[in-house]
């Protein structure tokens, strides 16, 4: 993901550097020429993040619910959608002439970069999941002298549990002081609640869709819409607030940043670079030709098998690219999954994917204790008390999923494991949210 998004801070930055070059005194023409770099930009960009989605998309479909795909696949239409995108964002800001979108699109990077917003993700529903059960236990604790029916039970605890959630969020949403961190938080609760409610949405839909439309079913469908628009109202606000607030505070950064991508990336640089490409591929042209010439003929011989094999291998590549259709590959996707999930788990569906999670859940406590091990010496404490934060919000997702893998040690697991782990994590996190206040200030001042 990292190498990703360098890769689109360099094409940003490329691209910006040409649109600030353009010192031309007839503003129309500046602003066409403009316009059509930022179209340029645009197709450049919508190919590479379309195509990606794309694909995965697709991998996602075929790999988790199993449907078959009918016809060849179009891998543009993603692509296309992002570029009418942004082609709509460049023609409304086309009469403001110094406008470039590679720069909105870079500073939005680098503010991204900056906030970990992934981080920040993972914190928030850690923070949630977890202070809500600490909250939920002690009310039921509170309760516990009393006496209720069996049937009044699930129900009292399902509304203390929705209590405990609503207070945990409106805590997390506004008791912080610093500005910075409240837009933050409230942006990710707002971006995790809106994705909650367009699955929940999502699957409403389709039952309203599979069922007979009358009055009540429209009135549904249309409510469930318009709930969807303003959630996705909201969670804008949000962002657009959260952004000016962290572009304001990371502004030295954004600058520095900014600053060591044009040394390297620039348009300027990129002409040097092909300039100096052009030199050394003439160079070894000429000492081809002085072999060819004067050389033995193993030399020469040797000079021939490696053309021989450059024009095989792109043949190969061509083929491989161009050849297989892409309905192919994905189906043998397919294929692998149903194997795997016949062979191994006996068609357990279900099985498969608590295996699945917890394997991948397993390589990031392994890859979080790697990185903790090896930069142990020379990080600070913060990123010390980061990594033990993942690892133990791993090691919650692992217990938490290990039900039917471990029945009989599950009970013990929680009782011993799982409930000392959420308490470390809260206690964690809040030694980790007092250290980053701590150095944040120690910034400013």
């Amino acid at each position: 993901m990292d190498i990703f998004t360098e890769i689109i801070a360099r094409i940003s930055i490329f691209f910006d550097s040409i649109n600030g070059s353009l010192k031309s005194t007839n503003v129309s023409r500046t602003r066409i020429i403009r316009f059509a770099i930022n179209m340029v930009y645009a197709i450049a960009i919508s190919a590479l993040l379309g195509l990606i989605m794309q694909i995965f998309s697709f991998v996602f479909i075929v790999a988790f619910t199993g449907w078959n795909i009918v016809g060849e696949i179009n891998l543009w239409v993603m692509p296309l959608f992002l570029l009418l995108c942004f082609a709509e964002i460049n023609l409304f800001n086309y009469k403001i002439g110094n406008f470039s979108l590679p720069k909105k699109v870079l500073h939005l990077y680098v503010v991204l970069k900056n906030i970990s917003i992934f981080d920040g993700i993972w914190k928030t529903i850690g923070f949630s999941l977890i202070n809500s059960m600490i909250l939920m236990l002690l009310f039921g604790w509170m309760l516990s002298p009393f006496k209720m029916p069996d049937g009044v039970l699930p129900m009292v605890m399902l509304i203390i549990g929705i209590i405990a959630l609503l207070i945990t969020m409106v805590i997390y949403h506004e008791a912080t002081a610093n500005e910075m961190n409240r837009k933050r938080r409230q942006f990710l609760i707002a971006m995790i609640v809106f994705v909650g409610y367009l699955v929940l949405n999502i699957y409403q839909m389709g039952k309203v869709l599979n069922s007979e439309w009358n009055n009540s079913t429209i009135a549904i469908y249309s409510t469930t819409i318009l709930g969807l628009l303003l959630s996705i109202i909201t969670v804008i606000d949000k962002a657009r607030d959260f952004y000016r607030i962290a572009k304001g505070t990371y502004k030295d950064e954004i600058d520095e940043i900014e600053k060591k991508l044009y040394e390297k990336y620039s348009y300027k640089k990129g002409i040097k670079v092909i300039n100096e490409q052009k030199s050394d591929l003439r160079q070894s042209f000429n000492d081809m030709r002085i072999i060819w010439t004067l050389g033995s003929r193993k030399e020469k011989r040797n000079i021939l098998l490696y053309m021989i094999a450059c024009v095989i291998f792109l043949s190969f590549a061509f083929y491989f690219i161009w050849g297989i259709p892409e309905n192919k590959i994905l189906g043998a996707i397919g294929y692998v999954k149903v194997f795997i999930i016949e062979s191994i788990f006996d068609g357990n569906t279900e099985l498969a994917a608590i295996v699945l999670v917890l394997l991948i859940t397993a390589v990031f406590i392994v890859r979080f204790i790697y990185y903790f091990i090896r930069n142990f010496r020379v990080s600070n404490i913060i990123y010390k008390i980061q990594q033990i934060c993942k690892i133990e919000l791993c090691l919650i997702i692992l217990i938490s999923c290990s039900k039917d893998i471990f029945p009989i040690v599950y009970i013990f697991l929680i009782k011993y494991l799982l409930m000392p782990l959420c308490l470390l994590f809260l206690v964690s996190l809040i030694v980790l949210s007092v250290l980053i206040k701590k150095e944040s200030k120690e910034k400013t001042n």
